[in-house]
């Protein structure tokens, strides 16, 4: 082989190593600017994530249990099942002016600047307004009696069980007349298997069971109307005078006739 042979050989072959170098800088390059997005993308994910993260909790004003939770900007209650969506919307018209909201079916979503700041507010707003209007519970664990006779209002009291069907079949009848009477007449609902001695002292000889009282206090005696419409009243009686002690009524209403009953108990208007 010549010399001239061999120098074009080493010319071929250093040309080619620098074709190849070129080459793999190129797509070093190349996967550098495909990859730093990817990695700005994903960091940016995890902040925005972090920032719209949620937390919920509770609080209790009168017996009645709030829950809440946040949602990005906004408040979400949860309101107990013995306040209704009317009587929410009561409250919450007369706050119009601090937040916009919607309520459905006793969820109340409410749209705040600062949900940390604004549910504090809130928190404080709903406990006020409790305290005001005294909100009266639905089902309770004990009766005190003289506080009923002294309502200034005809009293609804039913005892129940959560294991009588025909006490459940009349529950959304009850909860509807609770909403819809209060403030008219005083209702109260008893389980007398989860407080048997809170019963004791009444004639509860079956569930479910219905006492009345009279806007004055005084145990109801239904008139002849409504015992010919209603039926099922039963009169107790004194063992030691005779004199009436008190008139239940022994099984299921509808909510057409408690108000009926109520109107004669001298708290609703006919």
């Amino acid at each position: 082989m010549t010399k001239k042979r061999i120098v074009q050989i080493l010319t071929v072959i250093a040309l080619v190593v620098i074709i190849a170098g070129i080459y793999i800088v190129k797509q070093v390059n190349v996967t550098r600017s495909v990859s730093e997005p990817v990695l700005a993308c994903t960091a940016s994910t995890s902040a925005e994530v972090t920032k719209t993260s949620s937390y919920s909790g509770s609080f209790t004003v009168a017996d009645l249990t709030v829950e809440y939770l946040t949602d990005g900007d906004d408040i979400i209650l949860t309101l107990p099942s013995t306040v209704e969506t009317r009587q929410a919307e009561d409250f919450f018209s007369t706050l119009s002016g601090e937040w916009d909201y919607t309520i459905s079916d006793r969820e109340v979503r409410i749209r705040s600047g600062n949900p940390d700041e604004d549910l504090e507010l809130l928190i404080a707003l709903v406990e006020e307004y409790v305290n005001q209007v005294k909100v009266k519970p639905l089902f309770v664990s004990s009766l005190d009696m003289d506080e009923l006779r002294n309502e200034g209002l005809p009293v609804m009291i039913q005892f129940y069980t959560t294991s009588c069907i025909p006490c459940q079949s009349m529950m959304d009848d009850l909860k509807s007349f609770y909403s819809e009477s209060y403030g008219k007449v005083r209702v109260v609902a008893l389980n007398v298997e989860e407080h048997p001695e809170s019963a004791m002292e009444y004639p509860v000889m079956v569930v479910p069971t219905q006492i009345f009282l009279t806007a004055s206090g005084e145990n109801y005696v239904p008139s002849s109307r409504i015992k010919a419409s209603v039926g099922n009243f039963v009169q107790f009686v004194y063992s030691d005078t005779g004199k009436p002690a008190w008139t239940v009524h022994q099984g299921v209403l509808t909510e057409t006739q408690m108000k009926r009953i109520a109107e004669d108990a001298g708290g609703l208007d006919d």
